[in-house]
């Protein structure tokens, strides 16, 4: 039986040069700012499809809670990572789904000998965006046969 296709990293590029987010958080809320940032692109690293969404309560709680901060000091350090486009914007403040375009630039190269290709903006923002309710996240199903059945409407 072969393993299941994987959708996330074991671990994420953390370069030493300060960015402007990273800079800003750190002014703003000392070792919080960097621990917060951190703790956000483990969680992504972590997470199917490198994605997270916080509309709903448990969610939210079960995400502040793994990051280690306060939900209002929290909220605002992604408000800034948004603004500094570390996270994506129009996400965030449409959908509240975090996910960074440039975290999934850097784990191209982690899914370079693998199946599956990472997944992308447009695909993330299609699970969210279009309907304007959450889908269940990772859901490509790796036992699935390809086959779909379409109902017909009655008429």
């Amino acid at each position: 039986m072969a393993r299941p296709e994987r959708h996330d990293v074991d671990y994420f590029p953390f370069f030493i040069k300060d960015g402007r987010t990273l800079f800003i958080l750190e002014a703003k809320y000392g070792c919080k700012g960097t621990g917060f940032f951190t703790n956000v692109m483990r969680l992504l690293c972590s997470t199917p499809d490198h994605h997270f969404c916080i509309q709903e309560d448990t969610d939210r709680l079960y995400f502040f809670s793994k990051t280690k901060c306060d939900e209002a000091s929290g909220a605002d350090m992604l408000d800034i990572m948004s603004k500094t486009r570390k996270i994506h914007t129009h996400l965030w403040v449409s959908s509240a789904v975090i996910v960074s375009e440039a975290l999934l630039e850097s784990l191209k190269d982690a899914y370079r000998k693998r199946i599956n290709p990472i997944i992308t903006i447009e695909e993330i923002a299609k699970k969210y965006v279009s309907t304007g309710t959450p889908a269940v996240s990772g859901g490509r199903n790796p036992q699935g046969n390809g086959i779909t059945t379409a109902i017909k409407p009655q008429t």
